[in-house]
């Protein structure tokens, strides 16, 4: 079976939202390809200048800018990140060329910015820089439109996906060839999106309530690695789990004794490798029910129990 391997990471959430939706897309239709995520901050973590000051990740750093609503320093945060990446080019090459000799795949595929000159270049055979020469190489565009330079489209990208024509005028002014530019309809969704809705149900919930019940936790999530010694001692596969940034008084969270700086490894018995995991718990049917949770604090595991809140009554 050909394999495709998916290049994302977890800044501002919608890069790994297009992954998941795209595999899943491909899972659901049988095609006849083995997919697999790659997040490119993993492997790029002993390049991560940041982390080893502070703790925590770029992407992560760039979250949290975001959830606070600091956009107005992305644009500076944006040149410093290219500067980082375009010094450390040759060991960004260096480890994806060592990842893809011990995951080879047919087709690489890349749904994030800035790392697709690095993520071409690590395809191709030593000291050949001309596209089709090594593992074809597809960059899907998230985003309505580019932001040049350097940062979606690059002379080096082979095979471009783009949702709207503005995108597709900007690969074609780059100089890449029409047949290797493909426009679509929009934006990738989960195949789940298009699931036809249980109309009566939600009719039925509307006149019972005049709403439809969402619960909340009361607390901001940010993805985060799980340190290795806290997975083997639990045997977890996920490599992530989800750090509290924020924690609302007197919320759901707060009243189980959830404090700033926890992290959450799993809720009502599934694994939490990211904010959407938690989400899936929070169905209106689940207000009012106790969940059994199990967090990180100082290094050791502690179990606890929090009853999910009506958002009604509280904030997210």
């Amino acid at each position: 079976m050909r394999k495709l391997t998916i290049v994302f990471h977890h800044a501002g959430g919608g890069h790994r939202s297009a992954a998941d939706a795209l595999k899943a897309t491909l899972s659901s239709q049988e095609h006849p390809w083995d997919v697999s995520l790659l997040d490119i901050q993993e492997l790029l973590d002993p390049l991560d200048l940041i982390r080893r000051a502070t703790g925590l990740r770029i992407q992560d750093t760039y979250n949290v800018i975001l959830r606070k609503g600091w956009t107005r320093f992305t644009p500076q945060l944006l040149v410093v990140l290219k500067a980082t990446i375009y010094v450390y080019h040759s060991s960004i090459v260096k480890l994806l060329r060592r990842y893809w000799a011990e995951h080879p795949a047919d087709l690489v595929l890349s749904v994030i910015p800035h790392f697709n000159r690095e993520i071409a270049e690590s395809l191709r055979p030593v000291g050949t820089r001309t596209p089709g020469t090594g593992t074809p190489f597809v960059t899907l565009i998230t985003d309505l439109a580019d932001y040049p330079p350097h940062f979606w489209i690059e002379r080096e990208s082979e095979y471009i996906i783009v949702g709207t024509e503005r995108a597709r005028q900007q690969a074609l002014n780059m100089g890449h060839p029409a047949d290797h530019v493909f426009l679509t309809s929009g934006m990738i969704l989960k195949p789940k999106f298009y699931e036809k809705t249980t109309v009566d149900r939600v009719a039925e919930t509307l006149l019972q309530k005049g709403r439809i019940p969402r619960g909340y936790l009361g607390v901001a999530l940010q993805p985060v690695r799980l340190p290795d010694h806290v997975r083997q001692s639990l045997q977890h596969s996920e490599k992530t789990a989800v750090i509290v940034l924020e924690v609302e008084e007197d919320g759901p969270a707060h009243r189980a004794g959830i404090i700033i700086g926890d992290i959450l490894i799993s809720l009502a018995g599934q694994p939490v490798s990211r904010p959407e995991s938690v989400h899936t718990q929070l169905r209106g049917e689940n207000i009012g029910k106790s969940l059994s949770a199990k967090i990180v604090r100082g290094g050791a595991v502690q179990n606890v129990t929090i009853t999910v809140g009506d958002r009604a009554q509280g904030a997210d």
